[in-house]
């Protein structure tokens, strides 16, 4: 008897433990989170030659807190034959988010090329600010992460950052008057892993074993404010809409409900949707929540789409295929909702995927 509640107890833990430990890594890197593993620093010789060069580092960007810097985790993650590591460094604030700046789990992006250790980015995870003064008080939080997505039969690169805004104005004459604006919205930057790999060769072998890149990306969007989920904050961001999965979706969080996102061109080598050639491009959109159909029909769906200005109906179907739309080529592509099938039980409107041909 006490054996069974005992194998029972060990496995209730062993499997809180797992559950723990996915929960943190949702939280950390949203709903691809399961394609990235936890590993030991020992593991890897790039992580454990280049470890205290990176904490020297992340001591350097969050300076004005030093003694809140705890040990790094690493992670792990492989994209065809692309090896890539996030170093990630908690952050004990003993103030919280009532800090009047604070940042949370600072993530250092690597690519790992040719006995080199590249860095690709460096952002908090969560970074806020808030002023408090006598008729005004603002609270902004901006969550940064870098997603690895399938394009074709390659890969692309999304950096992104996500702003959620809450701005309180208080009656000066001191009445019960007081107005709430919330805002947002959110800026992406994208490279293709090809560039990313043909800049790491010329610098490879010549710089150390722990190099910054930089390069330019070839795409860049905006997007609306977003729904940021507290308990995972990257769940429905806007690396979802060009992830490839249907699974995932970008859920927007406007007054409105409406959606919006804007793709700009940068880089004409690397142009996906404008060729001197081409007077019309293909957008393709598949519409809603659309990892189930459940899911599709409890949130809101796009009804009539607007692309460049030019509206499209779109018929209230569950799929998880994509729908095209030919659109005049331009440098940058606009899409919105112009009218909205209603959820069931939410009021978000969803893509679960966006692509341009």
């Amino acid at each position: 008897m006490k054996k069974g509640v005992l194998i029972i107890a060990f496995v209730l833990l062993c499997t809180a433990s797992v559950l723990c430990e996915d929960d943190r890594r949702r939280y950390l890197f949203g709903e691809d989170y399961r394609k990235i593993t936890e590993i030991s620093k020992d593991s890897v010789k790039l992580l454990r030659d280049n470890a205290d060069e990176l904490r020297k580092l992340a001591k350097e960007k969050h300076g004005y807190f030093e003694n809140g810097i705890k040990e790094p985790k690493f992670f792990k993650e492989q994209h065809g034959s692309a090896e890539f590591y996030r170093a990630v460094f908690e952050i004990e604030n003993p103030y919280g988010r009532h800090a009047a700046f604070y940042g949370e789990d600072l993530q250092f992006f690597l690519l790992a090329h040719k006995g080199t250790l590249f860095i690709l980015n460096a952002d908090y995870l969560v970074e806020g600010q808030s002023g408090d003064g006598t008729v005004h008080s603002s609270d902004e939080v901006i969550y940064s992460n870098t997603h690895v997505v399938k394009r074709g039969a390659s890969y692309d690169i999304i950096e992104h950052h996500t702003k959620t805004r809450q701005d309180v104005y208080i009656d000066p004459e001191g009445g019960s008057d007081m107005k709430i604006e919330d805002s947002g919205g959110g800026e992406a930057a994208v490279y293709a892993l090809e560039e990313v790999i043909n800049a790491a060769e010329s610098k490879a072998d010549k710089t150390g074993s722990l190099v910054t890149l930089s390069i330019e990306p070839y795409r860049t969007i905006s997007y609306g404010k977003t729904l940021i989920d507290k308990g995972s904050p990257f769940m429905y961001t806007i690396q979802n809409a060009f992830d490839g999965n249907p699974d995932t979706s970008y859920v927007e969080d406007s007054g409105d409900n409406g959606i919006s996102i804007t793709i700009h061109q940068h880089n004409a080598k690397k142009a996906f949707f404008k060729l001197p050639s081409r007077k019309t491009v293909k957008v393709g959109l598949i519409n809603g929540y659309a990892k189930n159909e459940k899911l599709y029909k409890a949130n809101n769906r796009i009804k009539t789409l607007a692309i460049n200005g030019k509206l499209f109906d779109v018929p209230d179907t569950f799929s998880r295929e994509f729908r095209f739309f030919d659109v005049p080529a331009e440098n940058g592509i606009s899409i919105s909702s112009a009218a909205l099938y209603t959820g069931g039980v939410y009021t978000d409107t969803c893509i679960a995927e966006i692509n341009i041909l």
